[in-house]
């Protein structure tokens, strides 16, 4: 059976630091995060909270969405500045901006919201224009946390990023 394959959840992780949640520090080998950092407000700060839960010599494997193949296709690519403002605000949602950049470019490509690189099919919006500024003034007007894609990568851009915030110390 299929439900026989999931792994228990050991800890659910509601915005407190990653260590908190845990109750340790320097206790794994290895931190798996598979389609999450893509989806975090402030994505320095949970880098570094993984930092802290993995042994010396441990690893971070990410699995990140490629926008060229994805509902961000769009959209534009995340920069340093973007994740350096985010940290420095010390972000706990996403801002009203990310927002409506979100809605206002997720496409697909006939019916699919991700895809290969030899597929084909048209490109379309997913959401209108109306339902792109509501987005962005219930995120302005709530303090509920809006999930969507607030980092958006290219192998390329990824690489960039990662040096360039290597550097900062």
């Amino acid at each position: 059976m299929f439900f026989n394959n999931i792994e228990e959840v050991d800890f659910v992780w509601k915005g407190e630091p990653l260590h908190e949640s845990v109750g340790k520090e320097e206790c794994y080998d290895w931190v798996i995060a598979s389609h999450v950092i893509e989806h975090t407000s402030d994505m320095i700060t949970f880098l570094r909270e993984c930092e802290r839960l993995l042994k010396p010599n441990g690893i971070l494997s990410l699995i990140i969405p490629d926008k060229r193949y994805c509902f961000d296709y769009f959209n534009p690519v995340t920069w340093t500045g973007e994740l350096l403002d985010a940290y420095e605000q010390k972000r706990k949602r996403p801002s009203p901006g990310k927002v409506f950049e979100h809605f206002a470019g997720a496409s697909r490509r006939g019916d699919h919201f991700a895809w290969g690189q030899g597929d084909t099919g048209a490109l379309s919006l997913m959401h209108s224009i109306d339902e792109a500024r509501n987005s962005w003034e219930m995120a302005r007007t709530t303090t509920d946390y809006m999930d969507e894609h607030n980092w958006r990568f290219k192998p390329s851009s990824f690489r960039v990023i990662f040096k360039r915030l290597g550097s900062q110390g």
